[in-house]
């Protein structure tokens, strides 16, 4: 992980960064308190489906590091491709600290913890060149859909592990959707 530290007179150990997980990349910018991690998800298979389920799964983004911690803010600019199968499916995608997972059709199903971080969207549909399967949404406070609540995590919580969640009733015919870009994490350590 490649750090870019903006506060010059920081006397931190860095002991108040988090860690990737093993298939992304970040970088952090820290002023104070403040960090924004910038999650880079190289083009990364994010669901196999067998056909004619409901499928959710997840991939490890980052986990935020001990101590208290408040998510401020999220964002995401992610492509979604889907081979055919999958073009006309419109799942749910969201950040949490539950990872996706099960026979579910929904976040909601998964439990409140997958998309705890952002979300849930509803995708308008996945095409085979990720053209309608782009998710370019702000965690703001502009709308519904997109709105991030933010999250408090005190010292000592256990789920300290953000994933990108995505979620649905799938096409009849087997495939995977894969997902590439980035997400933004804006948190405070305490």
């Amino acid at each position: 992980m490649s750090r870019d530290i903006m506060n010059k007179n920081r006397t931190s150990d860095e002991a108040d960064f988090g860690t990737v997980g093993a298939l992304v990349t970040a970088v952090e910018k820290i002023a104070g308190i403040y960090h924004v991690t910038e999650i880079t998800i190289p083009s990364q298979v994010i669901i196999t489906t067998s056909g004619g389920e409901n499928l959710a799964a997840g991939l490890e983004l980052y986990t935020l590091p001990d101590g208290a911690v408040n998510i401020i803010g999220s964002a995401m600019h992610v492509f979604l491709t889907g081979t055919t199968a999958h073009e006309d499916d419109t799942p749910e995608v969201g950040l949490g600290t539950t990872i996706g997972s099960g026979a579910n059709a929904t976040l909601g199903a998964v439990g409140a913890g997958a998309e705890n971080v952002f979300g849930p969207h509803v995708v308008a549909g996945i095409e085979d060149d990720g053209t309608e399967g782009a998710l370019n949404l702000s965690g703001g406070s502009s709308t519904t859909a997109n709105k991030s609540s933010g999250l408090f995590l005190a010292d000592g919580d256990a789920s300290r592990t953000i994933y990108l969640n995505i979620a649905d009733g799938w096409a009849a015919t087997a495939g995977t959707v894969t997902a590439e870009g980035k997400v933004y994490l804006t948190w405070q350590a305490f």
